[in-house]
């Protein structure tokens, strides 16, 4: 019998079929247990587009498992991750990705069809003989379980229509994703905040997975931060920090106005904290007096946004006092 902790095939990404069940499902990743192994699934073939939910098997339950195919079996035919790393469009959602191998940790030039699950890993470029390829820094198959499951939850929520959202929150997502802003906003960014605004906004009542989001985010800031309960959002170099920093004063702000900061969900000061006098002076475009501001002025061409931008003047929201660090 094999030990199910030892099969190779067992990794993220391998398509598998379960007993009893028609349909395959991808592997999230695999933990044994003391009588066998639970194995983190996905229905369904995309990574971005489906359920996680946990299969618990024994071990003459694992042998039975018919590998419906690894993910080499998924990909697209060879191309070159160097010299054309760029597979999405940066204004839609990710719908493929480079395969990283799972030995050895460098890329085998295959496409994947679906998003890339959030991983404990860092690319890099690395010369192999006379090739350049793609090398993770860290373990591939270290899934940041909590980080794709609120992913495919706040998917799920912007699906349907973003339930439990205030009026000027939902004004605001529609600002955002509309394609004629200039400059329009990268997906990653408008993702960014609509997490945030998943965590804080959405009904629990009416999205089940919520409550048990916020309990494990509520558990891990009382182990490093007891009574701060803190939310970051992650983004590379480059990929638009600055606007996201503005969309969430933003979204704040109006919210506070339009509830006459009757909510305590919502804050008009804001404090924003750069490590040097030069990261501090591109920061000074969140100023709403600045001359280069990135908030868009108000358009006269609507009577309730007029009202609503009167209702955040009068709210007197401070934005923002920078220090350099």
């Amino acid at each position: 019998m094999r030990e199910p902790t030892d099969d190779r095939r067992l990794r993220a990404g391998t398509l598998i079929r379960l007993p009893d069940e028609a349909d395959a499902v991808i592997v999230v990743d695999a933990v044994p247990t003391a009588d066998g192994i639970a194995v983190h699934v996905r229905d369904g073939r995309t990574a971005h587009d489906s359920k996680t939910r946990t299969v618990h098997l024994s071990r003459s339950e694992f042998d039975l498992l018919e590998f419906a195919s690894s993910p080499d079996s998924n990909a697209d035919s060879a191309a070159d991750p160097i010299s054309n790393p760029v597979l999405n469009r940066p204004h839609e959602e990710p719908t493929r990705h480079w395969y990283i191998h799972d030995d050895d940790h460098v890329s085998t030039g295959q496409i994947i069809h679906g998003r890339r699950l959030s991983t404990a890993a860092v690319v890099m470029p690395k010369m192999r003989s006379s090739q350049m390829r793609l090398q993770v820094g860290a373990d591939p198959s270290l899934q940041n379980v909590l980080v794709n499951r609120i992913r495919d939850e706040v998917a799920r929520w912007r699906r349907a229509g973003y339930p439990g959202a205030s009026t000027a929150t939902r004004q605001l997502i529609a600002h955002w994703h509309d394609e004629t802003h200039e400059p329009r906003l990268f997906f990653a960014q408008v993702e960014a905040v609509e997490t945030l605004i998943y965590l804080t906004e959405a009904d629990a009542g009416r999205t089940p997975a919520l409550a048990d989001i916020r309990h494990e985010l509520s558990q891990a800031n009382d182990e490093y931060n007891v009574g701060i309960e803190r939310l970051a959002v992650r983004m590379a170099t480059g990929t638009g920090k600055t606007a996201v920093m503005g969309m969430v004063i933003a979204w704040h702000a109006l919210n506070a106005a339009a509830t006459r900061r009757r909510d305590s969900r919502w804050t008009t000061s804001f404090l924003a904290i750069a490590p040097g006098h030069t990261v501090r002076e591109r920061l000074a475009v969140l100023d709403p007096a600045h001359h280069d501001s990135i908030y868009p002025p108000a358009r006269p061409s609507s009577r309730g946004r007029r009202r609503r931008t009167r209702r955040c003047e009068a709210a007197g929201a401070e934005l923002p006092s920078i220090p350099a660090a």
